[in-house]
């Protein structure tokens, strides 16, 4: 939920280059903090991952199956998910819909609960986070999910150092 907190904080300037944040806000607005939650693409998509663990299996078939339900909202996702949720409709295979998407970091920054899945199991979350992810991304977009599923994993060991974990991901 850290994920989700963050997110909400920073949602106000998604999309912002940092000068232009600081330009615009120099102090945030009464309106922006006061506006109830708000969050972007990354934590409604962590949340279908979220109901996809809820209810089953997480593999792409499962993940494609709730992100047809759940992703249809244009003033809340981008269009490049709104087109994966087109290809999943369209009965396409999941393990393939990625390869048909434009590179986005959405299947990074929704994966971390797949490592959490798997403490300690760095490979085993990468290799899942590979397997589910791929209805959204592939190449450097899936790498980055892979990155993200080992990183947390790998933080779960006991001790572990902050060397550890950038080297399992």
């Amino acid at each position: 939920m850290a994920a989700a907190l963050g997110d909400s904080l920073g949602s106000f300037g998604e999309c912002l280059h940092y000068q232009t944040i600081d330009r615009k806000y120099p102090i945030l607005p009464p309106e922006v903090y006061n506006s109830g939650v708000c969050y972007s693409d990354d934590t409604a998509l962590r949340l279908v991952l979220y109901d996809t663990i809820l209810d089953s299996d997480v593999n792409a078939h499962n993940f494609a199956e709730h992100w047809a339900r759940r992703v249809v909202d244009n003033q809340v996702y981008w269009i490049s998910e709104l087109f994966v949720t087109t290809l999943i409709l369209m009965g396409d295979d999941p393990h393939q819909i990625g390869h048909k998407n434009l590179l986005g970091d959405n299947a990074a920054m929704a994966a971390d609960p797949i490592g959490a899945l798997y403490p300690t199991l760095d490979e085993v979350a990468a290799l899942r986070a590979y397997e589910t992810m791929s209805v959204c991304q592939s190449g450097k977009g899936l790498e980055g999910a892979m990155a993200v599923a080992a990183a947390v994993a790998r933080s779960m060991t006991p001790e572990c150092s902050i060397d550890e974990i950038v080297e399992a991901s």
